[in-house]
């Protein structure tokens, strides 16, 4: 997956960027579990029917002329089934190991890019404050300084 860089905006990020790129993240987790839970389903139905097929009443032999019917199932047909039943059950069994890992790769991905978005916005934030917060003693300095001169003033003038 690809790397997102989000635009600086005063106080961090663009909350907006952020916001759509995490509901784009949810839309696609929520899209690839919708088609893995519709290949299960429909590879769980193929598997019932095979499984019905397998438990079914045996086909009728009829056995040549003046001779009574035989019961069987051929066993290229049972073998069939049975390797039919085996390969939709491994497929169900692939395909539920693949959606539980990529959930959990989603999950993962969001969860480091949300935790990254947001060491960006507090390293911007403390970035911020500390330029703030040297401005504000700049000022407050000026200030302290003007004090001290109009005070030194108001004395010189009353001597």
């Amino acid at each position: 997956m690809s790397i997102t860089v989000f635009s600086n905006s005063v106080g961090g990020y663009n909350k907006r960027q952020v916001d759509e790129y995490i509901a784009d993240m949810n839309r696609a987790f929520v899209k690839a579990k919708r088609d893995y839970e519709k290949k299960i389903e429909i590879l769980e139905a193929e598997n019932a029917r095979l499984h019905r097929e397998l438990e079914g009443k045996p086909t009728v032999m009829l056995p040549p002329q003046g001779q009574p019917p035989v019961a069987a199932v051929s066993d290229v047909e049972a073998t069939e089934k049975s390797r039919r039943y085996d390969e939709i059950s491994r497929q169900v069994g692939e395909i539920l190991m693949n959606a539980n890992a990529e959930a959990s790769r989603t999950v993962r991905e969001a969860d480091e890019k949300v935790r990254n978005t947001l060491n960006g916005t507090m390293s911007t934030l403390r970035g911020e404050l500390t330029s703030m917060i040297a401005k504000l003693n700049e000022l407050l300095k000026s200030a302290e300084e003007a004090l001290a001169a109009d005070d030194g003033e108001e004395d010189g003038e009353g001597a």
